[in-house]
């Protein structure tokens, strides 16, 4: 009992009365302010094309949706699984072709599009491209919502509200009621929290998976079996939405397993043992499918070994995120088997170890830096267009420092909060060993938060306590780590790239324009292109962008407009189009 005692005075050494006597009264206002904003934030965004991702064929949102459709359609095995084919896939394929022209010839003669056949093969079809939960569970929304974009965005800023009850218990929980009101304050106004909640991507999810797992093992280790069998059925369905959560798991249930084994404690044996059968639970209808379509049993992303060569070959660019070789990968996926063991010997044998490790060193100089490194997304693109995302102050320009900060500290209590320890390493991990993007890293950033609180109020304290030096210290110490992570953009890197500032067109007008001219009625066309050009930025923001490949993409824009108007026969409006390609070109782009 002393022993209880005594290791709960060390977990919580910030202790402040006043915010004791509020807890409920602050939790509730850190749950009315998460549910506000996200109300919100959802009405805003749905007059945006960030709803309309899922029609752009070159984004993740729209191989998920339309993975879900199929699914809804009756696929439930996904036996008929579809793949992915954006640009990259088509030159890799390419590549491919060149040194196989024979091979192409005979796929051609099946019928088949070359290039999907292809990287059918090379990714074992019907074997899962990407983590399958996702889809499926974008398929039960449709189902029970009736739309499936606003359906799974409610369940998503649903769990993004769970997500930040879960950060305030978990830090409350090791840190004590100050830092856990600090950290909920700090989720609640997290901006790129909300943001990826607002888009039809796993990311959010993931986040919410994490800090999830993680509190349930602390009712696991500390309540019993029954408990540990609920952590054992997140830990399976978390890595049936992201196949790395089994690094988590085994980090978790190998600590059950250790103390069990070490101590001899049956108890605890019995939690191991649950968190063992619930796991199996959660997977088993995975194992079931993947029976029935006769893959591997446990196979899960194929996608994983080929995402690795590409993310560490001699080329690879931290700075961009996602990046492709053409020639290295159709080289790695003609010549090998895709697996991981031929993806280790491709990506590692290209490198010397310094070499690796500076290319180490670079992704974790990413994974800190506060720039949200975009993909199919542009969060900074988002805050012009959701008021909401633009009131949230907080960023990883902030969190960033304090969390840096806050581990130090944390040290000298690690054998007290070492799960967090592990959530921060299990969530970084990944972003080492791939590549880092401000989607992937929004996990990262959720087990940052407790952290980066626990430095706040350390701060706080010592300024309260006039502890002069300690506050001086602490301040130097987070300036410093602020100077790093707080540093300008790179040369080659931009704020809001030239496809994201033409997203409307990518989402909708690409696509009646087009499919007008395809029809012979340019006048149609020329309408729907004429509509998006409302939707470009003004001069101001060309000029300030820092791309200067912007200006010219639209004043490309503007001349096929032209032409597109000549020949419906409106050649005062054409030349109106011709006046605003040669502004656009005269325009000077600031860095």
């Amino acid at each position: 009992m002393r022993r209880q005692t005594r290791r709960a005075k060390r977990s919580a050494p910030v202790r402040d009365a006043w915010v004791v006597r509020r807890r409920r009264f602050i939790l509730a206002a850190l749950l009315l302010a998460a549910l506000s904003s996200r109300v919100v934030a959802f009405l805003q965004v749905r007059s945006t094309p960030l709803v309309q991702m899922d029609r752009w064929r070159q984004t993740d949102m729209n191989y998920y949706v339309e993975w879900a459709r199929r699914i809804e359609a009756g696929d439930w095995r996904s036996a008929s699984l579809p793949l992915p084919m954006h640009r990259w896939h088509h030159d890799v394929a390419a590549r491919y072709w060149a040194g196989h022209p024979d091979e192409k010839a005979s796929f051609a003669q099946t019928g088949r599009d070359p290039d999907e056949a292809l990287w059918a093969r090379w990714m074992r079809v019907p074997r899962f491209y990407q983590d399958p939960l996702y889809a499926y569970l974008i398929a039960a929304a449709d189902r029970a919502g009736g739309d499936a974009i606003d359906a799974m965005l409610t369940v998503q800023l649903a769990a993004g509200i769970l997500t930040i009850f879960l950060i305030w218990s978990l830090t409350r929980a090791f840190f004590g009621d100050a830092v856990a009101a600090v950290a909920g304050a700090v989720a609640v106004l997290s901006a790129p929290l909300l943001f990826y909640e607002l888009l039809v991507l796993r990311d959010p999810l993931i986040a919410g998976a994490g800090v999830l797992i993680l509190w349930l093992f602390e009712q696991a280790r500390r309540r019993g079996s029954g408990w540990s069998a609920l952590l054992g059925v997140a830990i399976g369905a978390a890595c049936v939405l992201k196949s790395t959560f089994i690094l988590l798991g085994v980090a978790l249930g190998g600590w059950m397993v250790y103390r069990a084994l070490h101590g001899r404690d049956r108890a605890m044996a019995l939690r191991a043992a649950g968190c063992l059968a619930g796991c199996a639970l959660a997977i088993a209808p995975v194992m079931a499918r993947n029976v029935a379509v006769h893959v591997p049993a446990l196979s899960l992303a194929s996608s994983g070994p080929l995402t690795f060569v590409s993310a560490n070959a001699r080329g690879a660019t931290p700075d961009v995120g996602f990046g492709i070789d053409a020639q290295s990968l159709a080289a790695f996926l003609g010549s090998t088997d895709g697996g991981w063991g031929a993806a280790l010997q491709a990506a590692l044998a290209a490198r010397g170890p310094l070499d690796y490790l500076a290319l180490v060193w670079r992704k974790w100089d990413r994974a800190w830096h506060w720039f949200e490194i975009p993909n199919n997304e542009n969060f900074y693109y988002a805050r012009q267009h959701v008021p909401m995302l633009a009131v949230l102050p907080v960023t990883f320009a902030i969190v960033g420092p304090l969390a840096a900060i806050g581990l130090v500290l944390a040290l000298r209590r690690r054998r007290e909060v070492w799960p967090l320890f592990v959530l921060v390493a299990v969530t970084l991990t990944p972003l080492l060993v791939f590549y880092v993007l401000g989607r992937f890293r929004v996990a990262f950033m959720a087990a940052l938060i407790p952290f980066a609180a626990y430095a706040a109020v350390a701060i706080g304290q010592a300024a309260r306590a006039r502890n002069h030096a300690t506050l001086a210290g602490l301040v130097a110490a987070v300036a410093v780590v602020a100077l790093w992570i707080d540093r300008p953009l790179a040369r080659d890197q931009v704020l809001i790239r030239t496809s994201d500032w033409i997203l409307p067109w990518s989402v909708e007008y690409e696509g009646r324009v087009y499919g007008a001219l395809d029809e012979k009625d340019p006048r149609r066309a020329a309408d729907a292109y004429l509509e998006f050009f409302r939707h470009q930025p003004t001069d101001a923001q060309i000029t300030a962008s820092g791309d200067p490949h912007l200006p010219a993409e639209l004043a490309d824009m503007h001349a096929e407009c032209a032409q597109i108007l000549k020949a419906a026969g409106r050649a005062r409006e054409a030349e109106e189009q011709l006046v605003a390609a040669r502004r656009l070109l005269a325009l000077t782009v600031t860095r």
